[in-house]
C-alpha cells in the first residue's frame, strides 16, 4: 500500500540532508533526499484512467520515487477514475502488489485482463453491448495467447 511522505515545518520531507538516509515520520519512512514532495494528481476517463495510473504507480516505484514502505509524494489528488485507482492503491495490498511491483509489462497486461474478466462476470446491469465489447476484449486476448496470432474473421 502507498503511505503518503509526511511534511515537515519547513516543507521537505526530512531535516536530514543525505539523500540515501531514511527516517520515520508519523506513519510513512520518507526518504530525506533535499528533493521537494511530489504531487500526484489523476484525472477521471474511467478504466482508460484507471489503467493508466496502473503504469504510472509501476514506473514510479521502478523509478524509485515510491516503495511499500517509502514514497516522496505528499499527496495524491484524484476524481473518477483516477480514484478508483488511488483508493486501492492506498488500501489494498494485493493491489499494490499487482500493480505497482509487477515486474513486466506482461503482468500489468494480464491483471488488466484478469480485472476486466472479473468486472464482466460480476455485470449485471450493463448493457449487452458493454458485455459483448469486453468479451470481445478477453476472447482476442484468449486467441492471441493460444496460437499467437489474433483471429481477424
Amino acid at each position: 500500500m502507498l503511505v503518503m511522505a509526511q511534511e515537515t515545518p519547513n516543507n521537505t520531507t526530512s531535516t536530514n540532508e543525505d539523500p540515501t538516509d531514511t527516517t520515520e515520520t508519523g506513519t510513512a519512512t520518507t526518504a530525506t533526499a533535499s528533493r521537494k514532495p511530489i504531487l500526484w494528481s489523476s484525472t477521471g476517463g474511467g478504466w482508460r484512467a484507471m489503467f493508466a495510473d496502473v503504469g504510472y504507480a509501476n514506473v514510479f516505484q521502478q523509478a524509485g520515487v515510491m516503495s511499500q514502505d517509502s514514497t516522496q509524494f505528499l499527496g495524491l489528488g484524484t476524481t473518477s477514475g483516477g480514484s478508483w485507482f488511488s483508493t486501492q492503491l492506498v488500501f489494498s495490498q494485493a493491489f499494490y502488489n499487482l500493480t505497482a511491483m509487477a515486474k513486466t509489462p506482461d503482468d500489468i497486461e494480464q491483471f488488466v485482463l484478469n480485472w476486466m474478466a472479473t468486472y464482466l462476470e460480476i455485470s449485471t446491469t450493463i448493457d449487452d453491448n458493454d458485455k459483448a465489447a469486453c468479451a470481445h476484449i478477453l476472447d482476442l486476448n484468449e486467441e492471441a495467447n493460444s496460437d499467437g496470432e489474433p483471429d481477424n474473421d
